[in-house]
Protein backbone atom coordinates (compact mmCIF):
# COMPACT_ATOMS: atom_id res chain seq x y z
CA UNK A 1 0.00 0.00 0.00
CA UNK A 2 2.88 2.44 1.11
CA UNK A 3 4.56 1.65 -2.41
CA UNK A 4 1.38 2.59 -4.54
CA UNK A 5 0.47 5.75 -2.30
CA UNK A 6 4.69 6.83 -2.93
CA UNK A 7 4.26 5.36 -6.85
CA UNK A 8 0.41 7.81 -6.50
CA UNK A 9 2.31 10.90 -5.36
CA UNK A 10 5.75 10.91 -7.38
CA UNK A 11 3.42 10.44 -10.79
CA UNK A 12 0.99 13.75 -9.34
CA UNK A 13 4.62 15.94 -8.20
CA UNK A 14 5.93 15.02 -11.90
CA UNK A 15 2.88 15.86 -14.04
CA UNK A 16 2.20 18.99 -11.83
CA UNK A 17 6.28 19.80 -12.71
CA UNK A 18 5.98 19.08 -16.03
CA UNK A 19 4.19 21.89 -16.94
CA UNK A 20 6.19 24.44 -14.88
CA UNK A 21 7.13 27.34 -16.80
CA UNK A 22 6.54 25.88 -20.34
CA UNK A 23 3.44 27.74 -20.92
CA UNK A 24 3.26 31.04 -22.54
CA UNK A 25 1.34 33.88 -20.69
CA UNK A 26 -1.51 34.06 -22.06
CA UNK A 27 -2.52 38.05 -20.35
CA UNK A 28 -3.28 40.32 -22.76
CA UNK A 29 -1.09 42.98 -22.65
CA UNK A 30 -3.27 46.60 -22.36
CA UNK A 31 -2.95 48.61 -25.70
CA UNK A 32 -3.32 51.84 -26.86
CA UNK A 33 -5.46 53.35 -29.41
CA UNK A 34 -3.55 55.10 -32.73
CA UNK A 35 -5.26 56.65 -35.78
CA UNK A 36 -4.72 56.33 -39.13
CA UNK A 37 -3.07 59.79 -40.64
CA UNK A 38 -5.67 61.28 -43.36
CA UNK A 39 -8.37 58.70 -42.14
CA UNK A 40 -11.07 57.99 -39.97
CA UNK A 41 -9.13 54.51 -39.07
CA UNK A 42 -8.24 53.74 -35.83
CA UNK A 43 -6.74 50.53 -34.50
CA UNK A 44 -5.17 49.61 -30.84
CA UNK A 45 -1.20 47.90 -30.42
CA UNK A 46 0.05 47.00 -26.98
CA UNK A 47 1.63 49.75 -25.06
CA UNK A 48 4.84 48.22 -24.63
CA UNK A 49 5.48 48.54 -28.51
CA UNK A 50 7.43 52.10 -28.97
CA UNK A 51 7.27 54.36 -31.65
CA UNK A 52 9.70 54.78 -34.27
CA UNK A 53 7.89 58.06 -35.44
CA UNK A 54 11.66 59.81 -35.85
CA UNK A 55 12.63 56.65 -38.54
CA UNK A 56 9.02 56.23 -40.18
CA UNK A 57 5.43 57.53 -39.47
CA UNK A 58 2.99 55.11 -38.28
CA UNK A 59 5.64 52.14 -37.20
CA UNK A 60 6.44 50.66 -34.03
CA UNK A 61 8.32 48.08 -32.74
CA UNK A 62 9.49 45.68 -29.61
CA UNK A 63 11.98 44.82 -27.99
CA UNK A 64 13.11 41.33 -25.60
CA UNK A 65 16.78 41.34 -24.16
CA UNK A 66 18.28 44.03 -26.76
CA UNK A 67 16.95 42.81 -29.70
CA UNK A 68 13.69 43.82 -31.73
CA UNK A 69 11.20 40.69 -32.14
CA UNK A 70 8.48 42.31 -33.93
CA UNK A 71 8.53 45.63 -36.34
CA UNK A 72 4.32 46.95 -37.27
CA UNK A 73 3.69 49.78 -39.45
CA UNK A 74 0.69 51.31 -40.96
CA UNK A 75 1.77 52.94 -44.39
CA UNK A 76 -0.98 55.21 -46.47
CA UNK A 77 -0.45 56.11 -49.94
CA UNK A 78 -2.81 58.21 -52.37
CA UNK A 79 -4.63 55.68 -55.03
CA UNK A 80 -7.93 56.84 -55.84
CA UNK A 81 -8.26 54.43 -58.61
CA UNK A 82 -6.42 51.42 -57.71
CA UNK A 83 -8.49 48.82 -55.66
CA UNK A 84 -6.66 46.40 -54.56
CA UNK A 85 -8.78 43.11 -54.81
CA UNK A 86 -8.94 43.68 -58.62
CA UNK A 87 -6.66 40.87 -60.09
CA UNK A 88 -4.60 43.39 -61.86
CA UNK A 89 -3.87 45.80 -59.76
CA UNK A 90 -2.86 42.41 -56.87
CA UNK A 91 -0.76 40.70 -59.41
CA UNK A 92 0.82 43.89 -59.69
CA UNK A 93 1.71 44.48 -56.47
CA UNK A 94 2.80 40.81 -55.46
CA UNK A 95 5.24 41.17 -58.19
CA UNK A 96 6.22 44.31 -56.93
CA UNK A 97 6.67 42.36 -53.16
CA UNK A 98 8.63 39.77 -55.26
CA UNK A 99 11.12 42.35 -57.09
CA UNK A 100 11.20 45.39 -54.81
CA UNK A 101 11.34 44.08 -51.35
CA UNK A 102 14.50 43.47 -49.72
CA UNK A 103 13.40 41.14 -46.71
CA UNK A 104 11.47 38.76 -49.25
CA UNK A 105 12.32 35.23 -49.13
CA UNK A 106 9.85 33.10 -50.45
CA UNK A 107 6.17 31.37 -50.22
CA UNK A 108 4.32 34.74 -50.87
CA UNK A 109 0.53 34.36 -50.58
CA UNK A 110 -2.56 36.93 -50.64
CA UNK A 111 -5.72 35.58 -49.43
CA UNK A 112 -9.58 37.88 -49.95
CA UNK A 113 -10.34 39.10 -46.16
CA UNK A 114 -12.72 41.15 -44.66
CA UNK A 115 -12.11 42.55 -41.37
CA UNK A 116 -14.87 45.09 -39.79
CA UNK A 117 -16.53 45.49 -43.18
CA UNK A 118 -13.15 46.53 -44.98
CA UNK A 119 -12.43 44.32 -47.37
CA UNK A 120 -9.02 43.82 -48.45
CA UNK A 121 -5.72 41.06 -49.08
CA UNK A 122 -4.63 39.41 -46.38
CA UNK A 123 -0.34 39.12 -47.65
CA UNK A 124 2.01 36.60 -46.08
CA UNK A 125 5.80 35.74 -46.81
CA UNK A 126 8.77 34.34 -45.39
CA UNK A 127 11.54 36.94 -45.01
CA UNK A 128 14.89 37.49 -44.04
CA UNK A 129 17.49 40.30 -42.42
CA UNK A 130 20.59 40.39 -41.17
CA UNK A 131 18.68 38.54 -37.97
CA UNK A 132 17.58 35.64 -39.41
CA UNK A 133 14.27 34.09 -40.94
CA UNK A 134 10.82 35.66 -40.03
CA UNK A 135 7.73 35.82 -41.24
CA UNK A 136 5.81 38.88 -42.98
CA UNK A 137 1.74 39.28 -42.25
CA UNK A 138 0.27 41.85 -44.30
CA UNK A 139 -3.24 43.50 -45.07
CA UNK A 140 -4.37 45.96 -47.72
CA UNK A 141 -7.29 47.67 -48.15
CA UNK A 142 -8.75 50.67 -49.86
CA UNK A 143 -10.35 53.51 -47.68
CA UNK A 144 -11.58 56.91 -49.15
CA UNK A 145 -9.35 57.08 -52.48
CA UNK A 146 -6.30 55.63 -50.33
CA UNK A 147 -4.62 51.89 -50.28
CA UNK A 148 -3.96 51.15 -46.40
CA UNK A 149 -1.26 48.55 -45.42
CA UNK A 150 -0.58 47.26 -42.26
CA UNK A 151 2.05 45.10 -42.14
CA UNK A 152 4.13 43.41 -39.48
CA UNK A 153 7.75 41.42 -39.67
CA UNK A 154 8.42 38.82 -36.67
CA UNK A 155 10.70 36.14 -35.59
CA UNK A 156 8.37 34.64 -32.89
CA UNK A 157 5.16 32.69 -33.86
CA UNK A 158 3.35 34.15 -30.86
CA UNK A 159 3.13 37.36 -32.38
CA UNK A 160 1.56 35.88 -35.89
CA UNK A 161 -1.93 36.39 -33.20
CA UNK A 162 -1.33 39.48 -31.98
CA UNK A 163 -1.51 40.75 -35.85
CA UNK A 164 -5.01 38.93 -35.54
CA UNK A 165 -5.72 41.04 -32.63
CA UNK A 166 -4.88 44.26 -34.38
CA UNK A 167 -6.87 43.67 -37.55
CA UNK A 168 -9.93 43.27 -34.76
CA UNK A 169 -9.10 46.58 -33.06
CA UNK A 170 -9.42 48.54 -36.63
CA UNK A 171 -12.45 50.90 -36.79
CA UNK A 172 -13.96 54.08 -38.61
CA UNK A 173 -14.61 56.38 -36.61
CA UNK A 174 -18.08 58.36 -37.19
Amino acid sequence: MKKVLLALTVFILVFSMAGCGTKKSTKREETKQYSVEGTDLVYKLPKSWKSMEEEAEGAFQKEERGKVVVTFQVETVDLPNLDINKKENLDAYLKSVKANNPYYKSNLKAKAKTVNDLKGQYISFDAENDNGEMKYQGFLFNIDGKLIALSMFYQDSEYKKQFEDILTSIKVED
